[in-house]
């Protein structure tokens, strides 16, 4: 479990620049706010400000091209991008992959595939992986809930995505 980690996100972007979060996380496994690049680089700066002001996670930005070095200093690092999402599932993300370390947890969004090339190269560097199957089995279960008033049968939910996308 996380106590307080700093977490690396990657959110959505646009090449060839990418803007990232650096999420000190002070709640086990408190979900980061995605901020994209679609938004002007003041009101991205707003948005952090807001973050910094209304939370208690030391948030901050990095405006950076190319590839990306995680810092020692980053437990775990998050792909919050479209990158690698099938039908592109040879492509990765802009992060240097001598920068991931044993010690480091690597997380991607993407459900499909489940083991992005992303998370296999992590792991072949002997980091931790998390995919997104779990993000999408309880995005579904929130909507199938909201709509039904039911709550969702989840282990169900999560055989049927495993199944689907060959997990």
């Amino acid at each position: 479990m996380l106590r307080s980690s700093r977490a690396l996100v990657v959110p959505a972007t646009a090449p060839p620049s990418i803007q990232l979060q650096f999420v000190d996380l002070l709640v086990p496994l408190h979900p980061a706010t995605h901020l994209g690049p679609q938004l002007p680089l003041e009101r991205f700066r707003g948005l952090v400000q807001l973050l910094q002001d209304e939370t208690p996670a030391d948030t901050d930005f990095i405006h950076w091209e190319g590839e990306y070095a995680v810092p020692p200093e980053a437990d775990v690092l998050i792909n919050a991008t479209p990158v690698g999402l099938f039908p592109n599932v040879q492509e990765m993300p802009p992060v240097a992959l001598e920068s991931i370390r044993p010690d480091l947890l690597v997380c991607d969004v993407i459900p499909n595939p489940p083991q992005t090339a992303f998370l296999r190269a992590a792991a072949a560097r002997g980091a931790r992986t998390l995919n997104g199957l779990g993000m999408l089995v309880y995005q579904g279960a929130i909507c199938f809930e909201m709509w039904t008033e039911v709550k969702p049968p989840i282990p169900v939910m999560r055989k049927a995505l495993q199944e689907a996308f060959g997990a």
